[in-house]
């Protein structure tokens, strides 16, 4: 997402006072205390009062993080905590292993969709200080519902230029943040624990006939490779640190740009992706073997 996007959509999040659940899924912003706005993602589920799922900070943008997360949820005080963990990717060009991890507890009552608004801390990995704010967030059906009629606002306005309303779509813009694009020139990093990964890579959508190569470290793993809606199996060895999953696109394909959806599997975790290139363009997964 672009700056103009991703600030009309902040904008508009603030007008309706409810930044965004699904069993149980929320986006809003994080306020810092220098009050910068930055957006944020919270899917999680409940067990037995435990929490597991992650968190997306900068969404769509050029630091673009997830981190898993842990907490409870007491359903009779209605106190929930939650608390950012290990790391899953960073898009971030500054990459670390000791990153700052939020953490925040508030009375919210999740079976009624209510609006978690917080304070929230952050720490680094040795318990040290990081940067406090506050976490502003709505459920994802609330944020789809008013969008929608706000579209339909939008629609019927006189004032604005169709064009603009073309562009002003903000339920599909709400759908984009789901997913983790991967753009030209963009790295996206992730830190790996063993020796061996898999990477799926296959069209989501109608075949049109994406070429691309597919490298390792430089190496060509898929040369002038079409991407199909059969998925394509590869396991790669990292024998580096540092190693360079390079994806350059070879056309813009029948439909306009070249996407593949790829799927990194490691660790015990999943990762699914989504390339938006034009001919000539290249992204780069690096996997940091730890």
């Amino acid at each position: 997402m672009n700056i103009k996007s991703a600030s009309l959509l902040i904008f508009f999040l603030l007008i309706f006072d409810n930044v965004y659940s699904f069993d149980y899924e929320y986006v809003g912003v994080l306020k810092f205390s220098n009050s910068q706005l930055v957006s944020y993602r919270l899917s999680f589920k409940i067990e037995n009062g435990k929490i597991s799922g992650y968190s997306i900070t900068d969404i769509h943008g050029e630091n673009e993080t997830k981190n898993l997360i842990i907490g409870s949820y007491n359903s009779n005080t209605n106190v929930l905590f939650i608390k950012e963990g290990d790391l899953v990717y960073t898009k971030s060009k500054i990459v670390q292993t000791d990153f700052c991890s939020l953490q925040f507890k508030t009375t919210v009552n999740l079976n009624k969709n209510q609006n978690i608004k917080s304070d929230f801390n952050s720490f680094f990995n040795n318990k040290e200080k990081c940067i406090d704010g506050k976490v502003i967030l709505s459920t994802e059906v609330k944020a789809e519902k008013k969008l929608s009629k706000f579209d339909k606002k939008i629609d019927s306005s006189k004032k604005i230029d169709d064009d603009v309303k073309e562009e002003i779509n903000l339920v599909k813009m709400l759908n984009e943040l789901k997913l983790n694009v991967l753009r030209k020139d963009e790295t996206t990093s992730v830190l790996v624990k063993s020796k061996e990964v898999k990477l799926i890579i296959f069209d989501s959508a109608k075949e049109d006939n994406d070429k691309i190569d597919l490298s390792l470290n430089g190496k060509k793993l898929l040369e002038n490779y079409t991407v199909l809606n059969k998925p394509k199996e590869l396991i790669i060895s990292l024998k580096d640190k540092i190693n360079d999953i390079k994806v350059t696109a070879l056309n813009n394909g029948d439909m306009y740009q070249n996407t593949s959806k790829i799927v990194l599997v490691y660790d015990g975790k999943e990762i699914e992706m989504l390339t938006n290139l034009s001919v000539n363009e290249s992204t780069t997964i690096k996997l940091i073997n730890q």
